[in-house]
């Protein structure tokens, strides 16, 4: 029997009408429903973009950035958690040990945008900031944060994470401005 002369049954139907709407469906439906489930198994054979380490994990966040990769370094003061999306943004967050060698909650974070600039943010305020002097902290955790940046450069692995490194410690170590002058200016 030629192709063409072929009946088309209501199961044959069925199937094709399925595969059609699966088809259409996976692409649009995916990034808001199982990309963020499947996303992690296919990890191994997801190209990493450059400057991402070999022991970086792949997640998917349809609200957020899409896919983006992830990794941690364990560090001997406590543990950086570092994010980076598809050369669009790099996140490193540091977590520090308690007097009980125990992980403590979220201490600050450093994110860079593709520029050369940093946003700040500390645990206790959540807010970003521009500048280490529009920040409210102590001078005890710019003492903890320049100490993990220590422990995190000699840890790095790749340039992604050296770059962000060097620019957070830059920005820790910002003059402080003259009277009247917007912490947050460009030079």
């Amino acid at each position: 029997m030629a192709f063409g002369k072929r009946r088309w049954t209501t199961r044959t139907k069925a199937i094709v009408a399925l595969f059609a709407l699966a088809g259409i469906g996976v692409p649009i439906l995916g990034p808001f429903t199982f990309y963020g489930t499947l996303i992690p198994y296919l990890t191994p054979i997801i190209p990493k973009p450059a400057g991402v380490p070999i022991d970086a994990d792949a997640a998917h966040d349809w609200k957020g950035p899409g896919l983006y990769w992830r990794w941690e370094r364990e560090l001997p003061s406590g543990r950086a958690k570092w994010s980076l999306a598809e050369d669009r943004w790099v996140w490193m967050g540091f977590y520090a040990r308690n007097s009980s060698n125990a992980i403590s909650a979220p201490l600050f974070a450093f994110a860079n945008y593709g520029r050369d600039e940093i946003d700040f943010s500390h645990a206790s305020s959540g807010a970003s900031h521009c500048s280490i002097h529009t920040a409210k902290i102590s001078a005890e955790d710019i003492n903890v944060a320049r100490k993990l940046l220590a422990e995190a450069s000699v840890a790095a692995k790749g340039d992604v994470e050296r770059r962000l490194i060097t620019l957070s410690q830059n920005f820790l170590d910002q003059p402080v401005p003259k009277l009247g002058e917007d912490a947050c200016a460009e030079n």
